[in-house]
């Protein structure tokens, strides 16, 4: 399989298929600010929470998750406040 990303600065579908993310980049709006995303397991915030992301101030915060962290629904993010933007390296199920 091979790994996709994208960068997204306001809340968006990442992936409608079950998709495992390998990891997660997020940059702070300012070095006074501390950025914030939430991941849900689907294509909304009504679906599972799986995780939330908090950076220090100023500071870019790098997740890796090995093995990869899997969703069963799809892959929906939710950019909280002072985040500039959020970077995330996937790879889905074809259908």
């Amino acid at each position: 399989m091979d790994y996709d990303w994208i960068r997204a600065t306001v809340d968006r579908v990442i992936c409608t298929a079950p998709t495992w993310i390998s990891t997660i980049i997020i940059t702070p709006s300012s070095a006074s600010k501390k950025a914030d995303i939430t991941l849900y397991d689907g294509e909304s915030t009504s679906d599972p929470q799986i995780l939330k992301v908090m950076g220090g101030t100023g500071e870019n915060k790098v997740i890796r998750f090995d093995p990869p962290l899997k969703t069963k629904r799809g892959l929906y993010l939710d950019v909280g406040g002072d985040c500039q933007e959020v970077v995330i390296q996937f790879y889905w199920e074809y259908e």
